[in-house]
This record gives structure tokens, C-alpha cells and sequence, in this order.
């Protein structure tokens, strides 16, 4: 199970009710995080950006920055035809934004 405490990501063990090493420490506090189904990668908003991180290796990649406060939500969804997107909505004239969640 993957959490956010602040400004990291952490994996908890369920079954020894412990928390691993952090797998990814930002500078400031994480907004949101959501997983993909197979909690290889946790998406997370930053102050006015969304990244992706690898759950594996903390490897962090910007894939969206529309600027302050303009993100409204951001899901990951599996579409059987497609697979797993992510689905970002900003405000005014940003829109909608669709990324494959393994290709980002």
C-alpha cells in the first residue's frame, strides 16, 4: 500500500504494520496521489504540476504544469481497449489532458 505523509511517498506494510524508507521526498507537500492499478507508478500533484514517479526506482518525471492552482482533479483509469490513462481536468482554457500512464 503506498501513502503520502506530507511531503513523501511511502510504502506500508500491512502485514507487519511498518512503514518502508521513503521512496520519494519532495521539497514541498504533496497535494494528491493517486496509483495505477498495478502500483508500478504514483502520480502526484506539487504545487501546480502533476509527476509521475516509478514506485520502483523513485525515478520522477514532470508530466504536466498548467500553473498555480489550476488543477482541478486528476484520476487513473483502465480502459480495457486502451489501458491505464491518466486524466487530468484544468481550469479555463486548458481543458482536459489524456496520457498513456506507461508512456509518460
Amino acid at each position: 500500500m503506498i501513502a503520502k505523509d506530507g511531503k513523501k511517498l511511502v510504502k506500508f506494510d500491512i502485514k507487519t504494520m511498518r512503514y518502508d524508507p521513503p521512496i520519494f521526498e519532495s521539497d514541498t507537500n504533496i497535494v494528491k496521489m493517486k496509483t495505477d492499478s498495478k502500483s508500478l507508478f504514483a502520480f502526484v500533484k506539487i504545487k501546480s504540476a502533476i509527476h509521475r514517479i516509478n514506485l520502483n526506482t523513485g525515478e520522477i518525471y514532470q508530466v504536466l504544469d498548467v500553473g498555480e492552482n489550476l488543477i482541478y482533479d486528476f484520476h487513473v483509469v483502465n480502459i480495457p481497449t486502451i489501458g491505464e490513462i491518466l486524466v487530468v481536468s484544468a481550469d479555463r482554457d486548458e481543458g482536459i489532458f489524456i496520457y498513456s500512464v506507461n508512456t509518460i
